[in-house]
C-alpha cells in the first residue's frame, strides 16, 4: 500500500532592525557611538550566525565564540559601535554570515565625523593704534570654535618680529565646541613708523591654516 506523504522543509529565516535606520548622526573624532542591532528568526529551524564583521570605522562586536543561536520565533541584539578615525561623511556595510539559505546579509550604515571650525576675533580690524619704540601695547586674540567637536590649536607665528605671539610651553591647546580662547598679541616697535603683520594659527581645522593682519604706528619725537 503506497501512502502520498508531503514535507515541507523548515529552514531559519534571519531579519534585521538597526537602530535610526543606520544612521548613527555625527561623531565626533576621538569618540564613539554605538547603536543596537536586532537579529531576529522568523523562520521555523534555529538560526545559527556564523560571523558578524564591518568596516574600520564601524565596529561589528567581538564575540568568544560562534556560532550564535537564535531560536525560532526569538532575537538577539548586538551592538554596532561607529568610531571615526578622520573628518567626514562615512558609510560601511555590516555583513552577517549565518544558516539562512540566502547569506550572507549586508547591511547599510552611516555617520558623520564633523570638523572643528576655527574663527579669529580681533578688536578695531588688528589696529593697535600709537605706541612707543621702547614700549609696547597688547591686544586679545580671540580663538573661537564655531563647529560641534573639539579644536585643537597646534601653533601660532606672527610675519614680524614687532608683533608678538603668546609663549605656549606645551601644544596643542584644546578648545571644546562652541567655547573661545583669548591670547595676547603684543605690538612692541623697535623702530619709528607704520607697522604690519600677518598672524596665523595653526589648528586641526580642516581648512588649514587661519590668519589675520595686525598693524600699528611707532611716532617718533618732535624737537621743539
Amino acid at each position: 500500500v503506497d501512502l502520498p506523504v508531503r514535507v515541507t522543509l523548515g529552514t531559519p529565516s534571519l531579519a534585521t532592525v538597526v537602530g535610526n535606520s543606520g544612521d548613527f548622526g555625527n561623531v565626533c573624532v576621538g569618540s564613539f557611538k554605538d547603536e543596537e542591532l536586532t537579529i531576529d528568526n522568523n523562520g521555523t529551524c534555529p538560526l545559527s550566525i556564523f560571523n558578524i564583521s564591518g568596516s574600520p570605522e564601524f565596529l561589528a562586536p567581538s564575540v568568544a565564540s560562534y556560532p550564535l543561536v537564535v531560536n525560532p520565533g526569538s532575537s538577539l541584539q548586538v551592538v554596532i559601535r561607529f568610531q571615526p578615525s578622520a573628518f567626514g561623511a562615512k558609510a560601511g556595510l555590516i555583513t552577517l554570515v549565518s544558516s539562512d539559505p540566502a547569506s550572507p546579509l549586508t547591511i547599510l550604515v552611516r555617520g558623520v565625523a564633523p570638523a572643528p571650525q576655527l574663527s579669529l576675533m580681533i578688536v578695531d580690524s588688528g589696529n593697535f593704534g600709537e605706541t612707543c619704540v621702547g614700549s609696547f601695547t597688547d591686544e586679545p586674540l580671540i580663538l573661537a570654535n564655531s563647529g560641534p567637536c573639539k579644536l585643537t590649536i597646534t601653533g601660532m607665528t606672527s610675519s614680524s618680529p614687532e608683533f608678538l605671539v603668546p609663549e605656549v610651553l606645551v601644544y596643542p591647546l584644546v578648545i571644546a565646541a562652541g567655547v573661545s580662547m583669548e591670547v595676547p598679541i603684543r605690538f612692541q616697535p623697535a623702530s619709528f613708523g607704520a607697522k604690519a603683520a600677518t598672524i596665523t594659527v595653526l589648528s586641526d581645522d580642516p581648512v588649514g591654516p587661519k590668519s589675520l593682519d595686525v598693524t600699528g604706528f611707532a611716532p617718533s619725537g618732535t624737537l621743539a
